[in-house]
């Protein structure tokens, strides 16, 4: 288990060291322009519409994978 999070550790250090543009977003790279951040109002709307969604979908999953014996126990 320990070898297992190391090398998630390792492995996220190293692509974050390749890719430094996504460790540090507002430095500037050779020349890139830095644009504002804009939020479009439909975007805080469709991440609580999507959680809404997932949070109706969790259980579903569960019903679907219990099988049977989730219903049975449900409506006893």
């Amino acid at each position: 288990m320990r070898k297992i999070i190391f090398s998630v550790i390792l492995i996220t250090i190293l692509v974050l060291s390749l890719f430094p543009i996504y460790l540090f977003p507002e430095s500037s790279v050779l020349g890139a322009h830095n644009v504002p951040l804009k939020l479009d109002p439909g975007d805080p709307a469709w991440m609580l519409v999507a959680t809404g969604l997932v949070l109706l979908m969790i259980p579903g999953l569960g019903f679907f994978s219990g099988g049977k014996g989730i219903f049975i126990s449900i409506f006893k």
